[in-house]
């Protein structure tokens, strides 16, 4: 979205001006949480799971809405009717709300945080099979390598080596480790 998709500058966009970028995000998710607490008629947005998926906190079409405006209004953005089953959880809704902002002209970074989101919004959504599983733990240890610096390519190849030599047994206690599920 570009700037005609703004009804005008915000404050909550001056307010981002400025911050660092895991600032503005936690700005941004305690706004989706506080508005989806107030829509919910829960008393606190700490009740608001931000991994939970906002069916699962009891939003339906009507309150879809009433979000969306609230939303609407607080960031000064024109957001789709179905903003809230495009982006599924509140954190997912936030780095979409960031994106569409393009606060700190950070272009490169917000649609990877953007992208990030949908994958794991993705991944938490399915069941994955063994070989999925392993498949997908050496794609995000790669990544990991390659975003850990510039010597992250000798690292990569060490992590490879290990994995490829790792024992089954081995390889799900490190899936099950990963996924905080031991």
């Amino acid at each position: 979205t570009n700037d005609s998709g703004r009804i005008g500058v915000s404050e909550l966009t001056r307010h981002l001006t400025g911050l660092a970028a895991l600032e503005q995000d936690k700005v941004l998710l305690d706004l989706v949480c506080e508005h989806a607490a107030a829509v919910l008629g829960h008393a606190s947005r700490e009740t608001v799971d931000p991994d939970r998926g906002f069916i699962d906190l009891g939003v339906n079409s009507l309150i879809a809405v009433e979000l969306r405006n609230r939303l609407k209004e607080s960031t000064g953005l024109r957001l789709a009717t179905t903003l809230v089953f495009d982006h599924p959880t509140p954190l997912a809704l936030a780095v979409h709300l960031r994106e569409e902002l393009r606060v700190g002209d950070t272009p490169a970074t917000v649609p990877t945080l953007a992208e990030f989101a949908k994958f794991e919004t993705a991944v938490l959504a399915s069941s994955l099979d063994h070989e999925t599983r392993v498949e997908l733990v050496k794609l995000l240890g790669a990544l990991q390598w390659k975003l850990d610096g510039p010597d992250g390519e000798t690292r990569r190849d060490a992590a490879e080596q290990e994995i490829n030599s790792a024992s089954d047994d081995q390889m799900f206690a490190l899936i099950d480790r990963e996924l905080g599920l031991s």
